[in-house]
């Protein structure tokens, strides 16, 4: 199996200042992808 973690996020809204301020109210998104691969 594979996982993978997508969606956007980070520390940038912990840093502050106006980054941090346009950010903030962005819709994280995060997920976790799972796929299971076959036997060749």
């Amino acid at each position: 199996m594979i996982a993978v973690t997508t969606g956007w996020g980070g520390a940038v809204p912990l840093w502050g200042g106006d980054v941090a301020k346009r950010v903030n109210f962005l819709e994280q998104g995060g997920s976790v992808w799972v796929f299971k691969l076959h036997k060749g």
